[in-house]
């Protein structure tokens, strides 16, 4: 099946003012640059043929050189592949490419974060997940619940966890922090305590306080956690709701009811159920 062709006319307007007149960046690279984003955002799908050389060094008002340095670096890194008299088709790299990291991050390891970088199982569901962009961007792409197919995928993953999950039971936001803040909001009032455990993630913390609420700490142990200092501290402060990390915390990384990482399905089965025995006693548990 033959490539898809992008328009020439189509792809000035994808790119956009491209050109930073005031930068020290070569013309090619900062082309480059450009086309590269177009890929990873979707803009550009994969296996379109990009127009040709000669076409698109006069649609931009640029040399040929500087097109075909541009093309050149994107092929080198995997982005581009390229025959002869079939032009230019866009691709994925078939591994994480080396790149040069950005102007101002070191190459140095930051303990200050618990976060390595992506495996090759991230790389192999991003290029899976290009494949399945074109048919939503015709659309807005926002959707006040989330894309109906992941909340059906999010439910089942619950569900076979032991946490039986509707997918209209499922809202997907930002990321965690957004949808504490959103729990927060829901479940809390000012003066409310929060049980969490300590440590935990700073973020959460200053969710907490910026809800007007009172974090209540259970120091967690070498090993696992202390479900008798969890369960005496909730008796205790009558906590509107509580925030753990059951699985891999931050910064221990260990698995709730595992004091030894990594543990088996069987445990996180079994503390899915007891997460649901815990929420039909009034006091969420996050």
């Amino acid at each position: 099946m033959s490539a898809r062709r992008f328009g020439t006319q189509s792809l000035v307007r994808l790119l956009g003012n491209w050109q930073e007149t005031s930068s020290r960046t070569p013309l090619w690279r900062q082309l480059a640059e450009a086309l590269r984003l177009l890929i990873l955002d979707g803009r550009l799908t994969l296996q379109t043929r990009l127009p040709g050389e000669r076409e698109l060094a006069a649609a931009l008002n640029v040399s040929r050189t500087t097109i075909a340095s541009a093309l050149g670096q994107l092929r080198e890194e995997g982005f581009l592949y390229s025959r002869q008299g079939s032009g230019s088709r866009i691709v994925l790299p078939e591994r994480p490419a080396d790149l040069p990291l950005p102007a101002g991050i070191s190459s140095t390891l930051n303990l200050s974060t618990a976060a390595l970088s992506a495996g090759p199982e991230v790389h192999q569901a991003f290029q899976h997940a290009m494949t399945l962009l074109p048919p939503y961007l015709a659309q807005t792409g926002y959707d006040q619940q989330g894309l109906p197919v992941l909340r059906e995928a999010i439910a089942r993953r619950y569900s076979e966890r032991g946490l039986p999950t509707r997918p209209d039971e499922v809202m997907v936001v930002n990321g965690a922090l957004s949808a504490f803040a959103l729990i927060l909001r829901l479940f809390t009032g000012p003066g409310d305590r929060v049980v969490i455990d300590a440590p935990t993630y700073p973020m959460a913390i200053s969710a907490i306080q910026g809800a007007s609420c009172r974090p209540v700490g259970v120091a967690l142990p070498q090993q696992g956690w202390d479900c008798d200092g969890l369960a005496a501290t909730i008796a205790q402060t009558a906590p509107r709701l509580a925030w753990l990390m059951p699985d891999f915390h931050k910064p221990h990384r260990t698995l709730y009811g595992c004091p030894h990482p990594p543990a088996g399905r069987g445990h996180r089965h079994q503390d899915a159920n007891n997460a649901g025995n815990r929420r039909d006693h009034g006091r969420p548990l996050v």
